[in-house]
């Protein structure tokens, strides 16, 4: 009690000093006082403003952005198996409405690929506990679709990990939960992005179309049209890369496709 009186005295006496209200969401978290944490977090968040003017507001914005990311991740600490679903919100000092408000504040305060890519796997982990797996699987496809998303880290319960493959991991365990008619409205879009290219597309350009739809049966087709471009340019390694990919994305459709029982669930 009297280091939070102390931490209100100097949140008054610093408006503009963030540090303070991000000690005092530590401090609450810390001490299990659900409801005192989002008001300090804003706090600290008002005092940092919009943008970030020079290497110590970085440092002070990385820091708030942590302290949230501690209490999203332990509500979010359901398993550590890659191989497993994680699709519930255990029980922990941030409740579920808590839970929403944080990962709000966590893509607010996200400034570089990696913190993105951490409030999207955070917001798109929140969705399908919720069992809101269209909205789920856009999360996760925002990370998948935006290359430079792709190619960050994204550092799990005891691990780290390339985005794109974390993302693409939780895509399939979902649709392999739910059914693969969920996939649809991305096979869709993946589908018209392939199009648009036209015939003489670039290979890159196709292979991104393919990374960034890991279950689509147009990445299939992205990856083949891209083998074949890059053998007619007299590149045989990057085409046989292309063509392993194709298949590598074929099986992963039909692995999706399988949908998990409740027997498949109690043999993990």
């Amino acid at each position: 009690e009297i280091a939070a009186e102390q931490l209100e005295r100097a949140i008054e006496a610093k408006p503009g000093d963030p540090t303070p209200a991000t000690t005092l969401a530590e401090l609450a978290y810390r001490a299990g006082r659900e409801g005192e944490i989002l008001n300090a977090v804003d706090r600290a968040l008002d005092s940092i403003g919009a943008r970030t003017t020079n290497e110590a507001d970085a440092a002070t914005r990385g820091r708030l952005f942590d302290t949230v990311r501690l209490m999203v991740d332990d509500a979010q600490r359901v398993q550590v198996d890659r191989g497993q679903s994680e699709a519930a919100v255990p029980d922990s000092v941030v409740s579920a409405p808590l839970l929403t408000d944080l990962i709000a504040r966590l893509s607010r305060l996200a400034s570089t690929p990696e913190q993105r890519v951490t409030a999207l796997l955070a917001e798109g982990l929140m969705r399908d506990a919720r069992q809101d797996t269209e909205r789920a699987l856009e999360s996760y496809q925002r990370v998948l679709v935006d290359e430079e998303l792709a190619r960050s880290s994204w550092r799990g319960f005891g691990f780290s990990v390339r985005a794109d493959l974390e993302a693409s991991r939780r895509v399939q365990a979902l649709v392999r939960k739910v059914g693969g008619a969920a996939y649809g409205p991305f096979e869709v879009e993946a589908r018209a992005r392939l199009d648009a290219l036209g015939e003489a597309a670039d290979p890159a350009e196709l292979e991104a179309i393919a990374r960034g739809y890991p279950i689509a049966g147009a990445a299939v087709d992205a990856w083949t049209r891209a083998s074949d471009a890059r053998l007619a340019r007299e590149e045989p390694y990057a085409a046989e890369r292309a063509l392993r990919a194709a298949i590598a994305t074929a099986e992963r459709i039909v692995e999706s496709s399988v949908r998990e029982t409740p027997l498949h669930q109690a043999r993990k």
